[in-house]
């Protein structure tokens, strides 16, 4: 190691007109590579090489480091520069890789890579920042990836890619992770332990398809006040908790069947794909750990409403009214029983027409059998019990014979009952047509 540190440091200068490098391939490294601190002008390959002790690369500026396929007791680089890539691909470490406040102007690359860390970090980057892509796919991780705060200026692609936590906290660590583009966890990324991207800005997709989140009892997938363009869930399985709230998102596609466990208060999005009935889209709004949340509701009617799908919206606020009824006391919960019944609590008009028709019928028959009396000195045209019933019914208008007759006994009260009804039915039956003009 002593060489080697000797040699990239300039203990053999530059032939004129070229530029210094390094290349050995599958040695057998002694004692510890030290490039703390220090300045390495060229590239450095040391590609399947064993080394017996932790390289150290701390606050060292270089160039571009690989180590692909190389046996590692671990790698220190926190606040180092490298001027190119960090290849770490194929590569088996058994402490940790530490890339804290590091700053890599190309691309972290650790595809198939092991890192084996238990119950610690094993891959320790905080405020790491990668302006290229930070490349983990098909790697195997006995530890925890800590990402808290990293910047990467392309994408994160961890497909197929294993995650053991093995008594760390959290699998992956990503709080107020910044991604120009994409997160792609996807085709059998499989986390044992807590997966948290709370707090991440993904600047296209945030990728989870056919992913897999381990955690019983806690958070499986924690994303937490997220903002993404396009969320992709489906086909994800979750033994444990996923959480959505707070998060942003412009589109939502996640083919049922969803996780068990859901919380999703404060969730917003413009668009959920496949576009799926709006009883089906409630199913996934009554998953919530939290019970019953007005809000989540209102969402999900804004996007369909927002679509044109004015029925749907409509099926979904019937929902909330009918998930809140649960909620109350006897008492209150017959009342909004009623409300549902008879006019849908405002968002089925039709039915109260049904019920304006079943009181002119019951009005009609009724009065027909028992014609009421004339109201002595006042004007009664031929009595019509069809029209005496509409007369009753519907409010402002006025065919002549309701204060031509006056009926007596029970009729007297079933034709207040009608003048009644006849307001209440008739201004949803108003409300709703108001809702369609608006619309249009």
């Amino acid at each position: 190691a002593e060489v080697i540190a000797a040699l990239l440091l300039g203990a053999a200068p530059a032939e004129p007109g070229r530029t210094a490098a390094l290349r050995l391939d599958g040695a057998r490294v002694t004692g510890t590579l030290d490039l703390g601190h220090s300045q390495v002008t060229g590239p450095v390959r040391l590609r399947h090489c064993e080394f017996d002790s932790v390289i150290d690369l701390s606050g060292a500026r270089t160039r571009d480091i690989d180590l692909e396929g190389s046996r590692l007791s671990g790698l220190a680089a926190p606040l180092a520069g490298i001027d190119g890539n960090l290849s770490l691909i194929g590569c088996e470490c058994s402490g940790q890789v530490a890339l804290t406040g590091a700053h890599v102007t190309g691309s972290l690359r650790m595809q198939e890579a092991s890192l084996d860390h238990p119950g610690h970090a094993a891959l320790l980057a905080n405020r790491l920042v990668v302006d290229d892509d930070l490349i983990a796919a098909e790697a195997v991780v006995n530890g925890e990836m800590r990402l808290a705060g990293a910047r990467v200026g392309g994408i994160v692609l961890l497909d197929r890619a294993v995650v053991h936590a093995a008594g760390a906290r959290r699998a992956v660590n990503a709080f107020n992770m910044h991604v120009a583009l994409d997160v792609l966890a996807r085709s059998g990324f499989a986390a044992d332990g807590e997966v948290a991207f709370s707090d991440v800005r993904v600047g296209q997709n945030l990728d989870l398809r056919g992913a897999s989140f381990r955690n019983p009892g806690g958070n499986a997938l924690r994303c937490r006040k997220t903002d993404a363009r396009r969320l992709v869930i489906s086909g994800v399985t979750a033994d444990g908790m996923v959480d959505f709230r707070y998060s942003r998102f412009t589109v939502i596609r996640d083919e049922p069947p969803w996780p068990e466990q859901l919380r999703l208060s404060g969730v917003s999005y413009d668009r959920l794909e496949p576009v799926l009935p709006a009883a089906r889209r409630v199913e996934w709004l009554r998953r919530d750990a939290d019970g019953y949340l007005p809000e989540n509701y209102e969402t999900l009617a804004s996007m369909y409403r927002g679509h044109g799908d004015d029925a749907a919206a409509r099926t979904v606020l019937l929902a909330r009214e009918r998930e809140r009824r649960r909620q109350l006391p006897w008492h209150a919960r017959a009342w909004s029983l009623l409300q549902e019944i008879t006019v849908g609590y405002g968002y089925r008009p039709l039915r109260a027409g049904a019920w304006l028709a079943a009181f002119c019928v019951l009005g009609t028959v009724a009065f027909g059998l028992h014609r009421p009396a004339p109201v002595p000195g006042a004007p009664h045209p031929a009595f019509n019990s069809l029209v005496y019933s509409l007369d009753l019914l519907v409010p402002l208008v006025d065919f002549g014979l309701r204060n031509g007759y006056d009926p007596h006994g029970p009729l007297r009260w079933l034709a207040y009952l009608c003048v009644a009804v006849g307001w209440i039915f008739a201004t949803t039956i108003a409300a709703g047509i108001a809702r369609v003009l608006r619309r249009q």
